[in-house]
Parts: structure tokens; sequence; C-alpha cells
């Protein structure tokens, strides 16, 4: 549990001063270093028995985000011009994974699928840092991006608190049989009081915060439940051991691949 609260506190410090201190393009650049071990870790879980593949989707990753980042359109506005449309198709993509993944299983043939699970990793991770980027060029987008993280937060550890201590009838047992409706009833519930006391600590929202918060708090959960998945398939606990105490990027930033393009959408269509 030490090294659990040091490794938090390190990720924490370091986040926050990169959010604040560290200019939009080094800020991304940072980012992308990050979404690229998570590509490494998902290309673990897809192809564990590949280094070869590992390392090509490694660097397909790279190379789309430095191809982004090098555009012109990217270099004045953080594709912000289209970045609506980027986000939206990847809500659909997200729609058509939550689908199959209730249908399991049924669908089970699609989480054998090395090639379908490659090409969910660019659905996770790549809208998720096209919605910081978004986030960041907004205004007060540092403020923004930090409520959506302690958002997550707060849904995470009021689902791993009480489902742990007081779960029972497990959420979905084929993908997380550790995840329980006690845990995540009490997640919503830490998530929502968040959401209400940050109208006061970020004068800046609205009302409208709340209901998205609701929304985006509730479907994190399929972020969480689609890397538990391809976990489970590959039977093991954690993504990678790159954070001691925590498992891997992927174990900490699951559940923002689906909460930060989704909560990006909502927010721009809303203010």
């Amino acid at each position: 549990m030490l090294v659990r609260t040091i490794t938090a506190l390190i990720i924490a410090a370091v986040f926050l001063i990169c959010l604040w201190k560290m200019p939009p393009p080094i800020l991304m650049y940072i980012i992308s270093a990050v979404v690229i071990i998570g590509a490494w870790e998902w290309a673990q879980l897809c192809w564990r028995d590949n280094i070869a593949f590992q390392m090509a989707y490694c660097l397909c990753f790279t190379a789309l985000l430095m191809i982004i980042m090098m555009h012109p359109a990217w270099v004045i506005d953080g594709w912000r011009s289209m970045g609506m449309e980027v986000l939206g198709a990847a809500l659909i993509g997200w729609t058509l994974i939550i689908f199959f993944m209730l249908h399991t299983p049924a669908s089970q043939w699609l989480w054998n699928s090395r090639l379908v699970r490659s090409l969910m990793g660019f659905i996770l991770l790549v809208p998720a840092w096209w919605a910081i980027a978004m986030l960041r060029t907004m205004e007060y987008g540092e403020w923004l991006v930090l409520y959506t993280v302690l958002l997550i937060a707060c849904m995470d550890v009021g689902a791993y608190i009480f489902g742990r201590t007081w779960g029972r009838k497990p959420l979905a047992p084929r993908m997380s049989p550790g995840k329980t409706w006690v845990g995540l009833y009490s997640g919503m519930a830490l998530a929502s009081g968040f959401a209400v006391s940050a109208l006061w600590l970020f004068p800046f929202l609205s009302m409208h915060i709340l209901w998205i918060s609701i929304v985006v708090a509730s479907f994190s959960l399929y972020g969480d439940l689609v890397e538990s998945a391809a976990k489970r398939q590959q039977n093991i606990k954690d993504s990678s051991r790159i954070l001691p105490g925590h498992g891997g990027v992927l174990d900490r930033i699951d559940s923002l691949t689906l909460a930060l393009p989704l909560f990006t959408f909502l927010w721009w269509h809303t203010v």
C-alpha cells in the first residue's frame, strides 16, 4: 500500500506540473509518450507472443501521432476545426464496442480476433489523446482536464473501496469478476457528490456539468471493462509493471479512454 501511495503521489505531481507549467505543444508530446506506452501494453494484450508485431504496433502509433502534430491544422488550432468529427466517429466506435460487449458470449469471436483487438487499441487511445489536446485549448482548459481526471478518480476510488468491502453481486462476471453493483453505485454516488461540489470549487462551471458528469462517470466503466476483458483473454492481472503498485499505464487510464472523448464532446456542445 505504501508503494502504491507513493507512486500515486508522484504521478499526480508530474501530471499537475505538466498540465500547468508546460506549453501545450510540449504537454502533447509528453501525453503522446504516455499513449505510446499504453499502445505497447495493448499490443502485448493482442500479440503477447509476437515481439515484432508489438514493435510495429508502437511504431504505427508513434507515426500517426507525429503526423497529426506536424500537420499545419494542428499547429494552428490543435485540430479543433475537425475535432468534433473525430470524437463523434470515436464515440460511434465505442458504441459498437459496448454493443458487442453486452452481447458476449455471442460476440466472443470478436474478442478472440487479434486484428479486431488491435484496431480497438486505436479507438481506446487516440481519441482520448485528441480530447486532451482539445480541452487544453479551450477556455479554462487546464481546469477542464483536471476536472475530468478527478471525476473519474472519484468514480474509481468509490467503486474500488466500497465494492471491495461490501460488494457481493458481480457486475460483469465474464469480463471482470471483481467489479460489483455496489461498487458501481458507490462510485456513481462519489462522482456525483464531486460534481456538485465542483460547482463551488470551479466557478466557471454551469449546472450542465451535473448531467454531463453523471453520463461520463457511468460510461467510463466500459473503458475499464474493455481493458479487463483484454487482460482476462491473456489471463493476466496487470497490463505491465511499469508503475510500482499500480501495474501498467492502461491500468491507470482505462476509464479515461472513454471518459475524456465523451466529456469533451458533451462539453463542447453544451457551453
